[in-house]
């Protein structure tokens, strides 16, 4: 009887490290890609240098700022509800992407084009 308590705990375990294994791959995916897309952020919104790493600054200020709620929403939520939450928010961040990139001014997508078709 005891060994198929300690083989479910086992396998709870397994899968539990697994989802958490998951979970900061993911996160750490997306803080990662936005090094790797600095470059053509800087391209395509014709931000100077400093400009463009602002952007990653802000998004490694995420931390800081957001630390101490986080914290509270863990305590009042729990583990699992708090995970939930932060890929909610992860991905209408994501979905929000899109559109944002479509609200540019319309001049300023044509400027864009033209400078990457005739500029090289």
């Amino acid at each position: 009887m005891k060994n198929k308590q300690s083989s479910r705990n086992g396998n709870t375990l397994f899968i539990s490290l697994l989802i958490v294994g998951i979970l900061f791959f993911v996160i750490g995916f997306g803080v990662g890609i936005s090094g790797f897309l600095t470059p053509f952020l800087r391209d395509a919104l014709n931000l100077s240098v400093t400009e463009s790493y602002l952007v990653t600054a802000v998004i490694f200020s995420a931390f800081v700022v957001f630390g101490a709620p986080a914290g509270r929403i863990i305590k009042k939520v729990g583990y699992k509800m708090s995970m939930l939450i932060a890929f909610f928010i992860m991905a209408l961040g994501m979905i929000l992407l899109e559109p944002s990139g479509n609200m540019l001014n319309p001049i300023i997508k044509k400027c864009n084009i033209q400078r990457h078709l005739f500029c090289g």
